[in-house]
């Protein structure tokens, strides 16, 4: 009893060494891949076509140091809209490695970056072998056809740094000077075709972002609409902001996002980095404000008090300059230049003392008169130097100065002013006359004389009138009304003495 019962351990042992042989020979084949990935191109489709055709390559080892093997490769849940490829067999030798390929039929069914769609299996006499997962990395029918950044560097120096499509990430060559102005111009391209009516992208979005907001100077807006692209289009959009005075001295990320949808609805997604690093130079004084005042160019006048406008004051007009130390070092002796040839303007401020940025004298602000007075109306550019080392010029502006002619008193009004005077100085009522007074002014005038009406004046007053004014009187005895009076008179006459005559002859016959 004791030897059967042994017996019947040792065929156990035997048959499960056989089903671990037998395991091991079916489990001889596998996938060398981790994953197999289709590209698809989406671009290539036509009004009259919405597929194409991909190769997959797939790999097989047998690790049977033996014995071959046949296999059957395939491809399983695959989506909605692909056919199922046929399956394929393929000896592989004992101990060797086999590249089979897998045509696959790829419809317009994905939107853009990496989906999986499918298994891959590996099998012999029937049984699984090995799997793989298949992806589909699709294409994105939206791309940055070229991207533009213009920015001022630490020296400032102005700097344009272009980057090609194919860059996911870029960095400006050149460090960016704080306070400074930064414009990324990114032009947007429909990949599609032109002709296939499904390819215009639409709801098109474009979202910005920095991994530090302390950056801007200003709230700036991250989120744009954009105008629909049609197949083989492009549309350009410009960002611009300001870098703030105080940002930090380090390296800043941007992420830009954009996509829009086709017109099966599938989104088609972009993404680029831009990196950017702010440095702060030693030297850097700048010239951050310049007003006039008065500060409308049409209160700044000419008016010198003279003669010719007595009513008008003296013009006086300034202008404040703002000198601001951006740099990591103190200034001791730097210095301001306001000059203009034509108005004989050379104002200068030398060995002035600005502390680097992060203290708070980093600051200077000086006034300078400017001589309008009696000048010639016109624009005046006036220009602006900064210098450190009382020599070495850091940064330079203009500035424009409009000066406009004196008001005049005008014909009207210095004939107003003369008949007031003469209003005021008489004493009785005028006596009933014939007499026209003609005035005329004397006075310099800043336009042609047009022919004017000479102003009704009041009657002749019994006092002179004012002396900016000269009346000559003309005597005229018969006014235009007894003219008319005495020629009707004489007509009278003259037929009364025709009606006589004529009643003198008819009474005689």
């Amino acid at each position: 009893m004791a030897r059967i019962t042994h017996f019947g351990l040792f065929i156990t042992i035997v048959a499960l060494m056989a089903l671990l042989l037998l395991s091991s020979a079916l489990a001889a084949v596998e996938i060398v891949e981790q994953q197999v990935t289709v590209n698809a191109d989406y671009s290539v489709f036509r009004d009259n076509t919405n597929t194409l055709s991909q190769t997959i390559p797939i790999t097989l080892h047998n690790t049977d140091t033996a014995n071959p093997a046949t296999v059957q490769v395939s491809v399983t849940g695959l989506p909605a809209g692909y056919p199922t490829p046929s399956t394929l067999t393929q000896t592989v030798n004992a101990n060797s490695t086999v590249t089979v390929q897998i045509s696959l039929t790829i419809p317009h069914a994905q939107s853009s970056g990496n989906t999986s769609i499918g298994t891959i299996t590996a099998s012999v006499s029937g049984t699984q072998q090995d799997t793989t997962p298949l992806l589909q990395q699709t294409k994105s029918m939206l791309q940055y056809d070229e991207v533009t950044v213009e920015y001022t560097d630490k020296d400032g120096n102005e700097q344009s740094d272009d980057f090609s499509s194919g860059d996911t990430q870029f960095k400006l060559r050149d460090e960016v000077r704080p306070g400074t102005e930064v414009t990324v111009t990114l032009r947007l391209e429909n990949l599609f075709d032109r002709d296939y009516d499904e390819g215009t992208l639409e709801s098109m979005e474009l979202t910005w972002e920095v991994d530090d907001d302390d950056l801007y100077k200003t709230d700036v807006d991250e989120d744009y609409d954009l105008d629909d692209i049609d197949g083989e289009k492009t549309r350009e959009l410009a960002l611009t902001f300001t870098v703030d005075d105080a940002a930090d001295e380090k390296e800043y990320e941007f992420t830009i996002k954009a996509e829009g949808e086709d017109g099966l609805n599938k989104i088609h997604r972009l993404e680029k980095k831009m990196l950017l690093k702010v440095e702060r130079a030693k030297n850097d004084l700048r010239i951050t404000k310049a007003i006039i005042s008065p500060a409308s160019s049409e209160a700044v006048t000419n008016c010198a008090g003279s003669s010719s406008s007595p009513s008008a004051s003296p013009s006086t007009a300034s202008l404040q300059v703002e000198l601001k130390n951006f740099g990591s070092k103190d200034q001791s002796s730097a210095a301001l230049a306001v000059f203009n040839q034509q108005l004989g303007l050379n104002q200068q401020f030398s060995n002035l003392v600005i502390d680097e940025f992060d203290d708070d004298d980093n600051a200077v602000t000086k006034t300078v008169s400017l001589p309008v007075a009696g000048k010639t109306a016109g624009t005046y550019q006036l220009e602006i130097l900064a210098f450190i080392r009382g020599d070495e010029e850091m940064d330079s502006k203009k500035v424009d100065l409009v000066v406009k002619d004196c008001p005049q008193v005008s014909v009207s009004a210095a004939a107003s002013t003369a008949a007031s005077s003469a209003s005021e100085s008489t004493t009785s009522p005028a006596p009933e006359s014939a007499t026209e007074e003609v005035t005329q002014e004397v006075s310099t005038l800043t336009a042609p004389v047009q022919e004017q009406t000479a102003p009704a004046l009041p009657p002749a007053a019994a006092t002179p009138l004012s002396s900016a004014v000269v009346v000559e009187t003309v005597e005229n005895p018969y006014s235009q009304t007894d003219f008319l009076i005495g020629m009707t008179l004489v007509a009278i006459a003259i037929v009364v003495g025709l009606i006589v005559v004529f009643l003198v002859i008819l009474i005689k016959k």
